[in-house]
């Protein structure tokens, strides 16, 4: 590469100065750069297997021309080794990142995690409890931790103490840490296997959640009885009332309901569409609406002048999820508005012949979708139509004899 140590420190300064683009050779592969703006660098020009390289040393405000010498000697050992110089300093560069990408804690995983899911949860109560539950039990923990070095042993530490005095709050704490450190280790921030996996890994070391805590189900009324309770709602003027009655014809959740707007009724075809963003399963869902259920539905909304349909007439904001409870606890105070789904679908099981995923689908539960697709392709509406007005025509009809308690103790 010829003569080495060609330039002097006065010439240099010189050359600088003047900051006159081009390069200015030093030997042994070593160059002064002043670029088109003035600015002066060192690089190094060397080959590796045959190939011309050039590779940059820095700055000539962070190195004097002793310090580019240095460097431009350590290039020349490596090469002399068999290294690439440029190719071992990107590994270095890039390893260098990995480790400070590896250094994320789990308070920057979680909050990324959260910021790039919310958009899809479906309501603020499940967000707020997602920064709850991570603040109360896991971030004191795990919030400092880079989330490479997180072990089996520290998420033992958060979900045993709680584990059999809050089964439930435990098991949904392990879920969120686990879908956390997933999404850590999907981004290249950790890897191996997830120390909070239940399957295979925390359910050898924990005892199973049903054999803790009994799970609890929505009390339901026994479909014998709705008949002469829904007279008794029918005798109450109440929003309340007619809301209630509307989500037990309809089979829909407490939330679908009392987030009901006009936009979502059809009255040429006579249903009500449930958007994807409202519903449990993340996806549309179609009610067939039956006499009784328009009737509802009209009669709610000319209560009031606002898109929604069923609406407080005190505050005359949309009714809130806790209106029907109260007023069914005044009636019967040992079942839940949730629990009539049950009590729909027991009926549909007990006294009809409706196939079992046609059932499924007219409480918008999630089924595969090659189902759906079978249902589509004949008349999955028009059956689900029968299925509605079937139902609605048993719940018009009180059974002979039948006494229905106002309270049950």
């Amino acid at each position: 590469m010829g003569k080495r140590n060609r330039l002097a420190a006065t010439q240099v300064a010189g050359i600088v100065k003047r900051a006159k683009r081009g390069w200015y050779p030093d030997g042994g592969g070593l160059y002064l750069q002043i670029s088109d703006r003035g600015t002066a660098s060192w690089a190094y020009r060397f080959s590796f297997n045959r190939k011309e390289r050039w590779m940059g040393l820095g700055s000539f405000d962070d190195f004097g021309l002793a310090d580019a010498r240095e460097r431009a000697d350590e290039m020349r050992k490596q090469l002399k080794a068999g290294t690439d110089p440029l190719g071992e300093r990107d590994e270095r560069r890039l390893q260098a990142q990995i480790e400070r990408a590896r250094r994320i804690t789990f308070d920057d995983a979680a909050d990324k995690f959260i910021a790039a899911h919310e958009p899809s949860w479906k309501n603020t109560k499940h967000i707020q409890q997602w920064h709850n539950s991570l603040k109360t039990y896991v971030r004191p923990i795990l919030g400092p931790m880079p989330v490479s070095e997180i072990e089996t042993g520290d998420i033992i530490r958060i979900i045993e103490p709680i584990w059999k005095t809050k089964t439930e709050t435990a098991s949904r704490v392990r879920g969120r840490i686990e879908k956390v450190l997933d999404w850590a280790r999907a981004h290249g921030y950790r890897e191996g296997t997830n120390p909070a996996a239940w399957k295979g890994h925390l359910e050898l070391m924990l005892p199973a959640k049903g054999k803790i805590a009994a799970v609890k189900h929505h009390p339901a009324m026994p479909y014998e009885e709705l008949p002469g309770f829904i007279k008794q709602l029918r005798a109450q003027d109440a929003i309340s009332a007619r809301a209630l009655e509307f989500t037990i014809m309809t089979g829909a959740r407490t939330s679908e309901v009392t987030g009901a707007t006009l936009a979502e009724f059809n009255m040429n075809s006579k249903t009500w569409t449930i958007p994807a963003a409202r519903t449990k399963s993340g996806k549309e869902h179609t009610v067939p609406l039956t006499d009784r259920m328009l009737e509802i539905m009209q009669d709610a909304k000319g209560r009031n002048a606002t898109a929604a349909i069923f609406v407080n007439p005190s505050t005359g904001m949309p009714l809130s999820n806790m209106a029907m409870a109260e007023l069914l606890k005044g009636m019967r105070p040992d079942v839940s508005v949730h629990g009539f789904r049950s009590t729909f679908r027991t009926w549909l099981a007990e006294q009809t012949h409706f196939p079992h995923d046609l059932c499924e689908l007219a409480l918008g539960h999630a089924i595969k979708d090659g189902v759906v697709k079978a249902y589509k392709r004949t008349d999955l509406l028009e059956r689900r139509r029968k299925m509605m007005w079937q139902w609605e025509v048993f719940c018009n009809t009180p059974h002979r004899g039948q006494v229905v308690p106002l309270k049950r103790a």
